[in-house]
């Protein structure tokens, strides 16, 4: 993994953790009230799996480092 990537897993971490606990914290209020956090874990989750599958193969292809 290139170096200037290794800051955005935790980010990414980050991101997903505070997207679970809004999740939780609107559980009572029904789907509304979870919308936030599920988009937040939803997001998190896609971004990192496009860069694992085409960004960071794509960069080592290339010699990026």
């Amino acid at each position: 993994m290139p170096s200037a990537w290794l800051s955005v897993v935790p980010l990414a971490a980050l991101s997903f953790a505070l997207g679970r606990v809004l999740f939780f914290a609107g559980y009572r209020r029904g789907a509304v009230g979870r919308a936030l956090g599920f988009t937040m874990t939803f997001y998190t989750s896609v971004l990192m799996l496009i860069c694992t599958v085409c960004v960071l193969p794509l960069s080592a292809v290339a010699g990026v480092s």
